[in-house]
């Protein structure tokens, strides 16, 4: 490999670093992580829910926007069952004219996150 060939190989490696620390951080959605897409097309089952589970642990501060065009939906049966089980939570975000959290005016987002997330957050916030 020549000079340019590696500081491009570099510079591949630190985008898909910095790529990686967004979704630990929370600043990108869950929808968005590699791998998710690939685990929520398989078929309904024990294997699906499993690895939905390991998406949401490896990325905990990520939430997944769900019920809207071409989002992933609750009626899911996987994503019902694991809801049901209490381990993810269904939390909603922004919107409406006189909500605290209104980014803008149109309506609020619905989103799944980690119910021990959920938990963490409520106990720093009292």
């Amino acid at each position: 490999m020549n000079e340019q060939q590696r500081r491009v190989r570099q510079q591949e490696l630190e985008a898909k670093q910095e790529r990686e620390a967004s979704f630990v951080s929370g600043r990108l959605p869950l929808n968005c992580a590699p791998g998710f897409w690939d685990a929520y097309r398989q078929r309904p089952g024990m294997l699906r829910r499993r690895s939905l589970v390991a998406l949401f642990k490896r990325f905990p501060l990520s939430k997944l926007p769900v019920n809207n065009r071409w989002q992933a939906n609750t009626v899911d049966p996987d994503l019902r069952h694991l809801m049901k089980q209490g381990i993810l939570v269904q939390v909603r975000g922004g919107g409406g004219r006189r909500h605290p959290l209104n980014k803008s005016g149109r309506k609020r987002q619905s989103y799944l996150m980690l119910a021990e997330q959920v938990n963490a957050a409520e106990v720093r916030s009292s």
